[in-house]
């Protein structure tokens, strides 16, 4: 919640989830969705230090709590803003892509295999249309297509961390 401003009548019913880190995954879209009007400043107006020790410094498998809150603000844009759901999905398979990546680089976290499990069990609840993706690279698209299988999940993420993509 670090980079955001919010008037006090937006927030008003919302709370954080306790269980959960990346809190603000299954907070803002609630509160942009109150919200009467955003301004967004394209602006470095804060510096974030990154201490040795913090929860975000080091991957643990809590960290997965990301993906259950792109996954709600997807189901979430589905029936409110239907007109942005393809994008919301493509960030969930984005955010699945690199959550694997993460569990491949760091495989002691992960013995196992229950993360990596979440990571397929919810890419694999969306399929990437060709359709929804022919205005990306190609390159993009490639990831996108072979990743709709959970060996291709694999793979692809397999090959990014050894080109150093994505992390």
């Amino acid at each position: 919640m670090w980079n955001k401003i919010y008037k006090r009548s937006v927030l008003q019913g919302l709370k954080f989830r306790k269980d959960k880190i990346n809190e603000d995954e299954f907070f803002t879209f609630y509160a942009l969705s109150k919200a009467k009007k955003i301004v967004y400043l394209y602006r470095q107006c804060y510096y974030y230090y990154q201490r040795s020790g913090s929860i975000m410094g080091t991957y643990n498998l809590k960290r997965l709590d990301m993906l259950d809150g792109v996954k709600e603000r997807m189901d979430f844009v589905k029936v409110n803003y239907p007109e942005i759901f393809v994008k919301a999905k493509l960030s969930l398979c984005s955010c699945c892509i690199y959550q694997y990546q993460m569990l491949l680089k760091n495989k002691s976290v992960d013995k196992n295999n229950y993360g990596k499990n979440k990571v397929k069990e919810i890419r694999n609840s969306v399929t990437v249309l060709p359709s929804e993706i022919k205005d990306k690279r190609f390159i993009d698209r490639f990831v996108f297509k072979i990743s709709n299988f959970s060996t291709g999940l694999d793979l692809v993420c397999r090959v990014r961390n050894w080109l150093k993509i994505g992390l």
